[in-house]
């Protein structure tokens, strides 16, 4: 499609949603809306190419109402491919995936979120590709990743005066390359605010020190 839905969808498992372009196709939450405003919805699912705009929802808490997202349930949805989404202004998260396998997203932008910009998260959460993601005016920190494992991140850039760019969290062989060196000081100031590690100077150098309690509290 072309120009501006007012709607709210499902994305059906095996189905694509194709847009022009995020500059061209946007997906507008309905005044007032209380659901996701695009829902992916089973395995092979897909989503390129559309503004995901979100702002006309209810910010009520209680909703929790994202731009993008996917529940793969206990089973965990297989092979979702996300690419070119601008996901703004969503109460929630920009996009959250839970208990996605298999999943790939790149050239995401998460602009303006009430929580997370992106969050992946879910014990079932494996084998995932992110690459090219960009968070804007964010409240809070831009990429969550949690209890994920065998997962590749890519050129992750956090734009934010006050937001933790990128955040793991008892995950198992997460690889993460390209990070900015904001986005690395930002994670680095996160474990060290979670008592993970402790710094302290010595001239005019920063020496740091694991806490392995801390950390194992982390992991378990």
């Amino acid at each position: 499609p072309q120009g501006t839905i007012v709607a709210t969808c499902v994305v059906p498992a095996g189905v694509r949603l194709i847009g022009m372009g995020s500059g061209r196709t946007t997906i507008k939450s309905p005044p007032g809306s209380t659901t996701k405003t695009v829902a992916l919805g089973g395995n092979n699912a897909e989503v390129h190419g559309l503004k995901i705009d979100s702002s006309p929802a209810n910010n009520d808490p209680q909703y929790a109402v994202d731009a993008l997202y996917a529940n793969g349930g206990d089973n965990g949805y297989d092979n979702l491919f996300i690419t070119d989404i601008h996901a703004y202004h969503a109460p929630h998260h920009g996009i959250w995936l839970y208990n996605c396998k298999e999943y790939r997203v790149e050239n995401v932008v998460c602009d303006t979120a009430g929580d997370w910009g992106f969050r992946l998260s879910g014990s079932s959460g494996t084998r995932g590709f992110v690459r090219n993601a960009i968070g804007k005016n964010l409240s809070n920190r831009f990429l969550m990743v949690r209890e994920q494992t065998d997962t590749q991140i890519y050129a992750v850039t956090g734009i934010s005066n006050a937001v933790t760019a990128l955040w793991l969290q008892n995950c198992s062989n997460v690889q993460v390359f390209g990070v900015t060196d904001r986005a690395a000081l930002t994670l680095l100031r996160a474990v060290e605010e979670d008592g993970v590690i402790s710094r302290r100077r010595e001239g005019r150098r920063n020496v740091y020190a694991v806490n392995i309690e801390n950390l194992m509290a982390h992991r378990s």
